[in-house]
């Protein structure tokens, strides 16, 4: 086992009503643990359950706690189903009591020294005397039983400083929740060990109390077995503390999943109602949720996802077109975009998880015909009176993958320019005022500080495209296409093989 630990840069977690509970493995959480007791680094741990994440959300001073742990593992099942709702499928529970065991067998096989503070003298007894039977080259360097009260100052510091004196380098701290959680909180960076909250796992190990079945742990049943053993203590916590965490869980998920996921589908379905307005309902309903519509507009059967709209004198947009995440869409005098399976997206998100800018603006006089697809991730610009031809051309201002960056840049198209069909323009590429650009053309460069240019294209390759074998294109290449235009649009990529523009 390695000596890498989990690192706020490669942490992964989860808030389970306001604990932030991480989202680990066995191995990744063992080879942490290991690590950190390698280089006798002062952290703490805790075994997160319902009953712990109940009196965090009712205690921010024990919320604080939990969410300053170096680690937080789901212990209860009912927290692991939770962080799998939360898209981490394979999410295992990881208990104090299964941690225990499991680094116990490690550390006799590291030569790791392990410090055993909690439960009773008698349980001590019984568990040094089935670890050492168990591990027969475990290291147990203490044994302690506090006192059931608050250690004075004083105490407190001998008790640290004969951790410290002993040489261990995983302190299992079974004081009982919260007041373990406390106690380890207070002493990271006395303590120069790794501190693990492992409940009752000293009572489990020892025999002195009988876990339940493995099938009532898989089931997340474990907390009955408990509190049938132990009604007299456990019965009103279990049944205030886990009618609480569903009342919690529900709350959350109605108003973070539920309430958001509705809001979407009505947003959506409005929009598809939109669209099915005639025209000149549709105009006057967005003239009055804000949007700016000139006079004689005339707008089809269009999905129209964007944000602001700004459609000047005489502008005609078909049906059959969609738009969908724009932030703004601006369309100058007369200038038409036509119908028929143009698509317009800005859904994606970069790496950071950030939506595209999604901004569209179309010069006055000119027009786009059908079925092209333009990736507005930043910004999309047409001139006055020029026109894109023909059919399905892609234009992206956003990489999506090799070979095509991982970037945003706008793609410009100059006043009076002529772009034929099946063109394709990468990031960052322009064409200035009075070009001109044959069909099939790549275009990968920035023309735009330069007029009357001329992009010859390559029609035998732009309809060698339709006919491409699938054997040049992954689903890699082609899953941020539009379903509709994969078969065909995505085939516009080999075109970086071989294919690409001239001046």
């Amino acid at each position: 086992m390695g000596d890498a630990g989990i690192t706020s840069e490669r942490r992964s977690s989860e808030e389970v009503i306001g604990c932030s509970i991480d989202a680990i493995d066995w191995d990744a959480a063992l080879e942490a643990v290991s690590g950190w007791a390698s280089r006798r680094e002062s952290r703490y741990v805790c075994h997160c359950n319902v009953h712990s994440v109940v009196t965090a959300r009712r205690d921010s001073r024990f919320q604080q706690v939990l969410n300053g742990a170096d680690m937080a593992t789901p212990d209860g099942m009912p927290i692991a189903w939770v962080l799998r709702c939360f898209g981490f499928k394979q999410q295992p529970r990881i208990s104090g009591p299964d941690m225990m065991w499991k680094y116990c067998a490690h550390a006799a096989a590291a030569g790791h020294h392990i410090y055993l503070y909690g439960g009773t003298l008698e349980t001590l007894r019984l568990l040094t005397k089935k670890l050492l039977a168990a591990f027969p080259g475990l290291k147990i360097v203490g044994a302690e039983a506090p006192p059931f009260r608050e250690l004075t100052p004083p105490e407190e510091r001998e008790t640290v400083d004969r951790i410290n004196r002993s040489g261990a380098h995983v302190v299992f701290v079974s004081l009982g929740c919260p007041r373990q959680e406390y106690w380890m909180a207070a002493n990271r960076g006395s303590i120069h060990a790794v501190m693990l909250g492992v409940g009752a796992a000293f009572d489990y190990h020892a025999g002195t109390l009988r876990r339940a079945p493995p099938w009532m742990r898989e089931h997340g049943l474990e907390w009955l077995h408990r509190m049938l053993a132990e009604p007299h203590r456990l019965l009103r916590r279990y049944l205030v503390t886990n009618t609480l965490f569903a009342i919690y869980i529900a709350a959350y998920f109605f108003r973070h999943v539920l309430l958001p996921a509705a809001l979407k589908t009505t947003r959506r379905l409005f929009l598809i109602l939109l669209a099915l307005l005639p025209s000149f309902v549709k105009v006057r309903l967005l003239r009055a949720l804000g949007h700016d519509i000139g006079k004689n507009v005339h707008i089809g059967m269009s999905y129209l996802d964007i944000r602001r709209m700004d459609l000047r004198d005489g502008v005609r947009i078909g049906s059959f077109n969609y738009f969908n995440g724009l932030t703004e869409l601006t369309v100058m005098e007369h200038a038409r975009i036509g119908g028929w399976g143009n698509w317009f997206t800005a859904s994606r998100r970069d790496d950071q998880g950030n939506p595209g800018h999604g901004r569209v603006f179309i010069g006055r006089g000119s027009a786009i015909t059908n079925r092209h697809y333009v990736d507005v991730q930043e910004l999309f610009v047409v001139g006055e009176q020029s026109f894109i031809g023909g059919f399905g051309s892609v234009f992206f201002t956003h990489g999506v993958s090799p070979p095509l960056g991982n970037f945003n840049r706008p793609v410009i198209i100059g006043d009076h320019c002529y772009l034929g069909s099946h063109c394709l323009l990468l990031p960052g590429a322009g064409i200035g005022s009075y070009s001109f650009v044959g069909a099939g053309a790549v275009v990968t460069k920035d023309f735009s500080d330069r007029s009357h240019v001329l992009l010859a294209g390559n029609p035998a390759a732009a309809k060698k495209r339709y006919d491409a074998d699938a054997r040049f294109f992954t689903e890699d290449h082609t899953s941020f296409l539009p379903r509709p235009l994969r078969h065909r649009s995505a085939t516009r990529l080999v075109a970086l093989e071989g294919h690409g523009p001239s001046s």
